[in-house]
């Protein structure tokens, strides 16, 4: 402009040739972190010092459901139930800043439906060639199903311990070092000690020195033989003694024998 109005056109132009190239670059590392990664069900998070997400993987469709382009740039606070439940999670936040990895945590994850899940997480740091931390990346599991084996699982135990521990037979498992790893409430009468002593200890560390010998050859037996086998044991209680029938039996894992297991019957 002038004093007449307009009397000509200026330009100003700036050389963005270095920063198409940065954006360029990170398109490419995006496809390739999405392609190394596409595969991994567990999700892949890379994100900045801010928490802002820079790349993810596939499985963040699959477990969050969120596709990566509505993802990329927003804080990950979106997958926290609540600010305040992000926020307790400062703590994690700060040893990413410092520098140090996350060990193997687990909390609470909201998916893009409102639905919460357990995921288990670890995390580690990223730096610049100057060293400093300018992002992290984060590894999300979703354990729901495992947290629901570990709930089922847990169920059966404690119905069979409740069957076990209530029941008149007397019952008791040892390892293949010979230690009691399971004595019921009969058998802790039997031998005369209190619930809970003998975990973790051998017939000698209970009995005398001959009737430890007598067992200890009866669960050779049974170790060696792989086959279940009858005895009968005898037990001084209030009353006299008491004869069992004893039936001792193989325990086996995924290698083989493990222990030994036995059910003991009062046939006095």
């Amino acid at each position: 402009y002038d004093l007449d109005g307009v009397s000509g056109v200026g330009a100003i132009g700036t050389d963005i040739t270095g920063r198409k190239q940065i954006e360029a670059e990170l398109e490419r590392q995006k496809a390739l972190f999405e392609a190394v990664f596409r595969d991994v069900p567990d999700v892949m998070i890379l994100a900045d010092s801010e928490r802002n997400i820079i790349m993810t993987n596939p499985a963040m469709a699959r477990t969050f459901g969120y596709t990566t382009d509505e993802i990329l740039g927003k804080n990950t606070v979106i997958f926290y139930p609540s600010p305040d439940e992000y926020e307790k999670q400062g703590r994690l936040r700060y040893h990413l800043s410092a520098g140090e990895n996350l060990e193997p945590y687990i909390v609470d994850y909201k998916r893009k439906d409102g639905e919460i899940f357990p995921g288990e997480t670890v995390g580690a740091p990223i730096r610049g060639r100057d060293g400093n931390v300018f992002g992290f990346i984060a590894v999300i599991r979703d354990i729901t199903e495992r947290r629901k084996t570990e709930r089922d699982l847990e169920q059966r135990e404690a119905l069979l311990n409740a069957i076990v521990s209530h029941t008149p037979t007397k019952i008791h498992i040892k390892d293949m070092e010979g230690r009691y790893t399971l004595i019921n409430k009969e058998a802790e009468k039997l031998f005369g000690i209190a619930p809970g002593e003998g975990r973790g200890k051998t017939s000698h560390d209970l009995f005398p020195k001959k009737v430890a010998n007598a067992f200890m050859a009866h669960d050779k037996a049974v170790i060696e033989s792989g086959q279940p086998t009858e005895e009968e044991e005898e037990f001084t209680l209030e009353d006299g003694v008491h004869t069992f029938l004893t039936v001792k039996f193989p325990i086996y894992d995924q290698e083989g024998v493990a222990g030994v297991g036995a059910i003991g019957t009062d046939i006095t």
